[in-house]
This record gives structure tokens, sequence and C-alpha cells, in this order.
């Protein structure tokens, strides 16, 4: 049952992720690639009592990902940092 609360979650989740696929020809690849990352990184490693449990700790783990790590390949910069210095730059 539990599993299946959890699974109803991130089903519901996965509605609010917007595909973009813009230039690239990888399409989708970039947000199949994030969600991944949320299943190895924080759902597959841990056990949740309720889903609003693993909402919390999703909720904690986005903000971490996007305000306490840089990543290469947007030039060393958290997530935050460089959407900062990109909105900058429009006029």
């Amino acid at each position: 049952m539990l599993a299946t609360n959890h699974r109803v979650l991130l089903e519901r989740l996965s509605k609010h992720v917007h595909y973009h696929v813009g230039s690239k020809s990888k399409g989708n690849a970039d947000t199949e690639r994030a969600i991944r990352t949320i299943k190895e990184n924080l759902v597959w490693p841990n056990e949740f009592a309720t889903p609003f449990e693993l909402q919390s700790a999703l909720d904690k783990w986005m903000n971490d990902y996007n305000t306490d790590f840089p990543y290469p390949s947007i030039g060393y910069k958290t997530p935050c940092e460089f959407e900062q210095k990109e909105l900058s730059k429009t006029p």
C-alpha cells in the first residue's frame, strides 16, 4: 500500500514537469535524467512512512539541489546562480 501511495505521488509530481525540447536534439532526455537523479538520490535509498514525508523530503532535496551544489555543465555555478546570471542578461 505504501509503495502505491508513493507511486501516486510521483505520478502527480511528474505531471508538473514541463518538457522543453528547445534547440536540443536530445529532446526530453534532460528531464528524464532529472527524474532519475531524484529517484537515485532520494526515493530509492529512503523509506517514507507517508507520501507527505516524501513530499517534505523532495522539497528539501530540490532546494539543496538548486542552491548548494555547483555543476560543471553550467560553469560551476548552482542552478540558482546560473538562473540569476541569465535573468540579468534580459533587457
